[in-house]
């Protein structure tokens, strides 16, 4: 995995930023909403399907029992809103997210930033943080939908799908990084080490030191 790395993908939220707070205050509202429709799946995770909005822009299946566009409008509308929260604040890097970014930056690593958020505001959020000029490329949903981000990144650079991995800390990041073949780690920073398991990763970190580490074992 890390014997040919030249590229990374970093999620923003939950991955870089310590956005959990955020997480669980939106997934708290839609449980509850969905507690009051109903859905097929009571059985599944609802967890790990709703990790990581807007979901259904992701193309993350999951079904419901009545009203799936009433419900698809009111998920939509509540990443919206989480989106404008998240822009708002600022929330802080976690520790060693710095001196991680610039060891691979460093090292020739391509660093890319892929985003369900604005675009604009989270090139201010990572400059205030100082590691923006750590990231090549910082692509929002406002430019791109998030399923379109690593189609993006395979044009931009010819050898990228075997020489490229995917760090995020949601279900829905293991997802969009199989769905196109690139390499997934978890990062257990929002949701339990379990979940990112299961929903496929090939490996799971507790932190970005961690992610720094085993490359640097992998150079040896």
């Amino acid at each position: 995995m890390f014997k040919n790395l030249r590229y990374i993908i970093f999620d923003v939220d939950g991955t870089i930023f310590d956005s959990k707070k955020l997480y669980r205050y939106l997934l708290s509202a839609i449980f509850q909403f969905l507690d009051t429709v109903g859905t097929k799946n009571k059985k599944d995770s609802l967890s790990a399907q709703l990790a990581g909005y807007p979901l259904y822009w992701y193309q993350v299946p999951f079904s419901f029992s009545e009203k799936p566009l009433l419900i698809k409008r009111m998920l939509d509308r509540a990443a919206l809103e989480f989106l404008e929260i998240t822009d708002l604040g600022q929330p802080k890097a976690y520790s060693g997210v710095k001196e991680t970014l610039k060891t691979f930056y460093d090292n020739g690593i391509t660093l890319l930033a892929s985003t369900g958020s604005k675009t604009h505001k989270t090139c201010k959020r990572l400059e205030t943080a100082d590691i923006f000029n750590y990231f090549t490329l910082v692509i929002g949903s406002d430019m791109l939908p998030k399923i379109d981000h690593i189609p993006y990144f395979m044009e931009c650079y010819d050898d990228f799908i075997d020489q490229a991995i995917y760090v995020g800390d949601t279900p829905v990041d293991v997802y969009l990084a199989n769905k196109y073949g690139v390499q997934s780690i978890g990062i257990a920073n929002t949701v339990k080490p379990e979940m990112l398991i299961k929903s496929g990763t090939d490996v799971v970190i507790e932190n970005l030191k961690e992610l720094l580490s085993l490359h640097l074992k992998s150079l040896h």
